[in-house]
């Protein structure tokens, strides 16, 4: 696997992650999503982080937050999609109330993580600008701060208040149990429109002033060419030759992406909603394999799966969504013509999903015994090839038993959630069973994931220290010792001359 360094190592990256994490969040309701910004901006510093220890923690924290934020996406959708069009009745205080806790939540986790990693990564461009010597970084104002010290303080000061005008209207639903219990005079939950138009106001002018100050920041960065020159020519003397790093590295974050793609397999349902969408499988999956390796892109059918898996999975929720407006419940079916013939598109497209789902995850498979059967080997040293060849096909051959076995499992579960999705209105208990062999075939998919993982790690660190062994005993010749060579052979000649007459 080759490496090499991004131009201008990435760093231009944080201009369109900027613009995916600058916008106020209101209501809970997150217009552009976060993690998307995080995963932009993780990627923008992955490579300036192996050159800095404060980097590297902030590229750690930002990971955090990506995640934080795939969950703050779920129970979003769970607080402003689901909950209020439950079929059961719903009390009236129990979205402001989890809105409220989300809300607190998100504001805890920006001041323990969001915070630490804006002032990692900006103080930690500071430590680099200081080494390589940066003018447009260093450069003071009056207070004797440099630009990287002032983009740390704003950072910060824009994750706390963008958060805090996040939470503060929602606190009004506490004075409406102090006043139903007659202990404040008036309910300022009333007026809870007005509040987050207010906070949205004002965190909007937060985050247009933070965004520029950002677009300014990386405008000098990415301008200061000697700098990033500098950066640049050190990644690739002190980074790019540890290929065992940078390797495992690579393959972590991509099965990362596989198996949480596995997870939206599973079709788990609340009050006959898809708290999953197939539709994040086929983007995860997509994710995964692009990051592995461009030799996974000569799968085309396998991206073009992912993305008609996307489609169809919109379309099914689309469908299920307006039938649930209508008819609130599967059961409606079994006694109204039309119902039925609304809830026969839905099955129809949910059918599709649940074929096109194991058709991915079978192309998927694929790739990766090609991937394995490439990168993965057992060599005994010199003399040994055949004995090595052997060695690797019983390799080979035990991943495609546990891939088989996957495989099984997957259309077991693709064969069980089809009949759930024929027989569910009738026979609602069959549920269950899905459920079960659908976590059956995410961990088998898991333990797969872990088992490639672990032999790859195997190969890339023997052929690492076999590089580094050889290296330590094979001398490169320059042209300065070869003159030095010459001039030794003939001194000493001269040498021997001398005490030969």
């Amino acid at each position: 696997m080759q490496f090499k360094a991004k131009k201008r190592l990435g760093m231009g990256l944080c201009i369109p992650a900027v613009l995916f994490l600058f916008e106020p969040m209101l209501a809970f309701t997150d217009v552009l999503p976060n993690c998307i910004g995080y995963l932009l901006l993780c990627a923008a510093i992955s490579q300036a982080a192996d050159l800095n220890d404060r980097l590297s923690e902030a590229l750690d924290r930002f990971k955090k937050m990506m995640w934080i934020s795939v969950g703050a996406m779920l129970a979003q959708f769970y607080v402003n999609e689901i909950l209020p069009t439950g079929s059961e009745a719903m009390n009236a205080y129990e979205r402001p109330v989890l809105l409220l806790l989300c809300s607190f939540v998100l504001f805890i986790l920006h001041c323990w993580i969001l915070i630490p990693a804006y002032r990692d990564l900006f103080l930690g461009m500071n430590t680099l600008a200081e080494r390589y010597g940066s003018e447009a970084l260093l450069r003071e104002n009056r207070r004797g701060e440099n630009r990287s010290e002032r983009m740390a303080r704003a950072a910060s000061r824009f994750a706390f208040w963008n958060a805090l005008l996040a939470m503060l209207p929602e606190l009004s639903v506490l004075t409406t149990f102090e006043f139903e219990k007659e202990r404040l005079p008036f309910d300022w939950y009333r007026f809870i429109g007005l509040f987050r138009t207010v906070a949205g106001f004002a965190s909007a002018i937060v985050s247009l002033i933070f965004l520029i100050r950002f677009l300014r920041y990386v405008n000098a960065l990415l301008k200061d060419q000697a700098f990033m020159d500098a950066l640049t020519a050190s990644y690739g003397e002190e980074v790019l030759p540890n290929t065992f790093v940078l390797g495992m590295r690579r393959y972590r974050f991509a099965f990362a992406f596989l198996m949480i793609g596995a997870v939206f397999t599973v079709r788990l349902r609340i009050d006959g909603r898809l708290l999953l969408p197939a539709a994040f499988c086929g983007l995860f999956f997509a994710v995964g394999v692009w990051w592995i390796s461009k030799r996974f892109l000569e799968h085309q059918w396998l991206m073009l799966s992912c993305g008609a898996l996307a489609l169809v999975s919109m379309l099914a929720r689309w469908r299920g969504d307006a039938y649930l407006e209508l008819y609130q419940d599967p059961e409606f079916s079994l006694y109204s013509l039309s119902a039925f013939r609304a809830y026969l598109g839905v099955r129809i497209l949910s059918v599709l999903e649940i074929l096109l789902t194991v058709l991915v995850v079978c192309l998927l498979l694929r790739a990766l015994y090609s991937m394995v059967c490439v990168r993965v080997y057992v060599t005994y040293g010199d003399g040994t090839q055949a004995l090595s060849e052997r060695a690797s096909a019983r390799l080979h051959k035990k991943m495609k038993l546990r891939m088989i076995v996957t495989a099984a499992f997957f259309s077991l579960s693709a064969a069980a959630n089809i009949v759930e999705v024929i027989l569910g209105a009738r026979y609602p208990w069959l549920w269950w069973i899905t459920m079960l062999l659908s976590l059956a075939s995410v961990i088998a998919w898991v333990s797969l994931l872990f088992a490639i993982l672990d032999e790859l790690e195997d190969r890339l660190s023997t052929d690492w220290l076999y590089k580094q062994q050889h290296s330590a005993h094979t001398v490169p010749v320059t042209p300065n010792i070869k003159k030095e060579c010459s001039q030794n052979a003939e001194q000493s000649e001269q040498e021997s001359a001398e005490q030969s007459e």
